[in-house]
């Protein structure tokens, strides 16, 4: 993302030296399912941020046979310590998605907020198998638009 804007923040609490502060929160149920549920299976949390990702930027998306659409927010290198920003494009051929699942990297035509105040502070996430994190787009009135 180009700019992150968070309207709401709680407590800071250190864990073995890393400062973290309150940004989100999950119902039991839905932390229960994303951490046993694995990979690509559908979670809900509860925010008021925004996110922007300019005109011009590339994003990578995973869409869904459903036409719902995902734009990644995070990726990690705790499973794949090669991964790097310049082969998120070639992520695809990595990842083992779901049947009908495509993964892309497209460049924005125009700026795309990610806005879950919007729509009841409900953010819509999934995470592949490597542990990038990726928000749903074409749920609600979260997005400005589906790219």
């Amino acid at each position: 993302m180009d700019q992150f804007w968070v309207f709401r923040a709680g407590e800071t609490v250190e864990f073995e030296g890393v400062k973290a502060t309150w940004i989100a929160s999950m119902t039991p149920h839905a932390m229960l399912a994303a951490l046993s549920g694995g990979a690509y299976t559908p979670t809900e949390i509860h925010r008021t941020s925004k996110y922007m990702y300019a005109n011009g930027s590339t994003v990578f998306l995973m869409r869904t046979p459903e036409n719902k659409t995902y734009v990644m927010q995070s990726y990690v290198t705790e499973v794949d310590p090669s991964l790097t920003f310049d082969r998120l494009a070639q992520l695809g051929s990595k990842l083992k998605l779901p049947a009908g699942w495509k993964f892309e990297a497209k460049t924005l035509d125009k700026e795309l907020t990610i806005e879950p105040g919007k729509a009841g502070s409900v953010a819509h996430i999934i995470r592949d198998e490597l542990h990038n994190v990726y928000e749903g787009c074409g749920f609600d009135a979260t997005c400005s638009y589906v790219p």
